[in-house]
């Protein structure tokens, strides 16, 4: 997987760059199988393989890396079981976070949200 990616997606700052990539957030803030308080944000590969923390599900994931070095981010939110995390990331900076979806946003273009309003129900 990350070979291909490697060859395939045209090359930005070293790295596939990806033009735009949809995210979303678990209920835990987790995104793209990338879990809270098992993410290593400086992970040098393009890919990982993830373990969920409850069902032991494996997964293979971009890393946070590869998806910070997209021209666009786009996360979309949906559902009241989001609405108190979503609350947390607007309030506290992403150093002072677990959640890997606080923390990952493209260092070199747009990062954006798109929430419902059950998930936004929270912020003010």
């Amino acid at each position: 997987f990350a070979n291909e990616m490697d060859k395939v997606i045209p090359h930005k700052h070293g790295l596939p760059a990806f033009d735009w990539i949809l995210l979303g957030m678990g209920a835990d803030g987790h995104t793209a199988s990338l879990f809270p308080h098992q993410t290593d944000f400086n992970d040098q590969h393009l890919a990982v393989i993830a373990t969920h923390p409850e069902s032991g599900q494996k997964r293979i994931s971009k890393t946070a890396r590869l998806l910070e070095n997209a021209d666009r981010i786009t996360y979309l939110v949906l559902g009241e079981g989001k609405a108190k995390i979503l609350k947390e990331i607007s309030e506290h900076s992403a150093d002072e976070l677990p959640y890997p979806a606080a923390k990952i946003q493209t260092q070199f273009g747009q990062t954006e949200w798109f929430l419902d309003s059950a998930a936004a129900q929270l912020l003010a």
